[in-house]
């Protein structure tokens, strides 16, 4: 019969299927004599006298091992295995297989509770050790630290650390490259001042965009033509490295003014009219005006045209230039002058009457003499002679009526021997004065014919 059979099994076995009913009293009998063969008998899932004897003995080997100073755990370590396999040679005779496979089970498992206490005791005595490796590595550190007296014959004196100089400091820093422009936009020609803020930077190099170059700090640099220049400013540094900085500037197109004095034409009052003569080009609007010596405005003189025209009697007596401002869409302006001739000595009065009145009797000719006031003939009236002359009459449909080169000949009234029609005729004088000045005249004249 096995020793884990339970009470009720061992009734039934006995007495079969008889129904047997102990006392209380049998009962607890029987249960105090199977809880003392359990306890003499070895069970790893529950306490016995074995695991007593065990602790007991596990117990007095600690006690002699830590009076040699022998580590914690190491005498329990080293004696437990042997206690638990004797305890186990002993309480396994008379098990059957599966009740040996279970006590080795329960044998692992105070194996590794064992190898667990074990590891931990190891590891605290490393714990220790580590705490005393700080205290003596920090004691060390503060004696280190420690100011040392030293006497005044002995005492160190710390060299000064130099200072690093600017080729060092450009060994740590890459140049960094930069500028600002006076002007970045502008009419040719443009003139533009460079001003570097480079930093780390050794040396310099500008590069103006047309071909031009420059080493200076702070270049000042004029761009005579128009376009769109793409500047760089390169730095180098000490060690060879480089950065470079670019900025664009515009330079527009400029007009250009220029102009001359036409020639002094004789006006039909006998004022003198000069025609300005305008070679300005890229523009699109003209200021004209007369300016004195000092270029200041005078007069009341102006004029926004193309190519306009002054009078003798619009020159006030300070004027001595005359000026053309010009402007082209970009906002740009270029200005030219002119000296104002002097026409005081070349005015020459040449007028014509606005009507006469044929002589009746016939053709004459029409030749008169200067200052000659005769009112029969259509002629000039002069102060000088010019050097050349011309004088030519139109009737209302353009057929040339009369024409003469000689200033003292004027027209009788007459075409072709005969009588020209009561009207009003148009007429031209053309000459060139002596001076080498010049009069284009216009007018119309009326023809009237006296009763005959």
């Amino acid at each position: 019969m096995s020793n884990h059979q339970n009470i009720e099994e061992l009734f039934r076995s006995k007495l079969g299927e008889a129904e047997i009913t102990p006392s209380k009293g049998a009962w607890k009998g029987v249960h105090r004599q199977l809880r003392m063969k359990k306890f003499l008998r070895f069970d790893a899932g529950s306490f016995n006298a074995w695991y007593a004897g065990a602790l007991l003995v596990a117990g007095a080997t600690a006690v002699v091992l830590l009076g040699t100073n022998q580590p914690e755990g190491q005498a329990e370590a080293e004696l437990t295995p042997t206690v638990i396999e004797e305890i186990r040679e002993k309480n396994t005779e008379g098990l059957s297989r599966e009740e040996k496979r279970v006590e080795k089970r329960e044998e692992k498992k105070v194996e590794l509770k064992v190898e667990k206490r074990k590891r931990a005791a190891a590891t605290k005595e490393i714990d220790r050790e580590l705490i005393e490796s700080t205290k003596e590595n920090k004691k060390k550190e503060e004696e280190k630290e420690a100011p040392r007296e030293q006497s005044p014959a002995t005492e160190v004196q710390e060299e000064p650390e130099e200072m690093e100089d600017k080729d060092s400091i450009l060994n740590i820093h890459g140049p960094v490259a930069h500028f600002t422009a006076s002007e970045t936009m502008g009419c040719a020609p443009l003139r533009v001042e460079f001003r570097s803020s480079s930093v780390y930077a050794s040396s310099l190099s500008w590069n103006f965009g047309n071909g031009t170059f420059s080493q200076e700090s702070d270049p000042v640099y004029t761009f005579e033509n128009a376009g769109i220049y793409a500047v760089a400013l390169n730095a180098f540094g000490t060690g060879g490295d480089s950065a470079v900085y670019y900025e664009v500037i515009r330079v527009y197109p400029a007009p250009v003014a220029g102009f001359e004095l036409g020639e002094d034409i004789q006006q039909a009052d006998g004022s003198l009219s000069t025609e300005l003569m305008n070679y300005s080009t890229g523009a699109y609007s003209y200021s004209w005006e007369m300016l004195s010596e000092e270029q200041t405005k005078v007069g009341d003189w102006s004029s926004n045209e193309f190519q306009p025209t002054y009078s003798n009697r619009d020159i006030p007596e300070e004027a001595g230039l005359i000026s053309l401002e010009v402007l082209n869409e970009h906002g740009c302006t270029d200005t030219a002058f002119a000296e104002i001739r002097d026409l005081s000595t070349e005015r020459h009065d040449i007028t014509f009457p606005t009507v006469f009145s044929g002589n009746s009797t016939g053709p004459n000719g029409g030749y008169y003499t200067p200052n000659d006031l005769r009112l029969d003939i259509f002629h000039p009236h002069f102060s000088e002679q010019p050097a050349e002359y011309q004088l030519r009459v139109y009737s209302k449909m353009g057929e040339v009526i009369f024409e003469t080169r000689d200033i003292l000949q004027g027209w009788d009234g007459y075409y072709m021997q005969t009588a020209a029609a009561s009207g009003v005729y148009l007429w031209v004088a053309t000459g060139t004065w002596h001076n080498g000045g010049t009069f284009n005249l216009k007018g119309d004249v009326t023809l009237l014919w006296s009763s005959r």
